[in-house]
């Protein structure tokens, strides 16, 4: 539990790798340090008792549970592209390397372990979901009670370019 409060302290302030490399280190240290409940050093019990070890299930077996994701980068429009296709996320993730899987004839887009966005996967060039629209003409315009109807002319204009190609 005490190595499992120490992962959770720093919740949501590493990406993807850096999260990786903080528990290889962790894993590291703990491995090298005496341990009081069998008295011995992980790492050198384990070169003992190796062979009494039982191999691994198949490769088959493992990849059925293993779940596979992707890397993307953010880019100024706030989308990030998957098969040629672009498909929008909240605003304030520019330039932010997201992980993406994709399930069920659908994309799920994490920052860390947050998920952000989600997609039915299109076969049109832009996939904007509305309200991520709606936030990121907000960010850049001033207020005003007509965001939301600007918003709807701008995207349908987007999907009519973009829906002949």
């Amino acid at each position: 539990m005490k190595i499992l409060d120490e992962i959770h302290a720093y919740q949501g302030k590493f990406d993807y790798e850096e999260l990786h490399h903080f528990v290889q280190k962790l894993c590291n240290r703990i491995n090298n340090s005496y341990h009081q409940g069998t008295g011995k050093i992980p790492i050198l019990a384990l070169k003992k008792e190796r062979n009494l070890l039982s191999p691994l299930p198949h490769e088959r077996i493992r990849d059925f549970y293993k779940i596979d994701h992707i890397l993307v980068k953010v880019n100024t429009s706030n989308m990030i592209t998957f098969k040629s296709n672009q498909y929008s996320v909240p605003p304030g993730y520019i330039g932010k390397t997201l992980s993406l899987q994709v399930y069920d004839n659908h994309i799920f887009i994490y920052y860390n372990t947050e998920l952000v966005a989600q997609h039915s996967i299109s076969h049109l060039k832009i996939n904007y979901k509305p309200e991520h629209y709606v936030e990121n003409l907000a960010r850049g315009l001033p207020s005003s009670s007509n965001i939301e109807e600007l918003a709807k002319r701008n995207l349908e204009a987007i999907n009519e370019v973009y829906k002949n190609e």
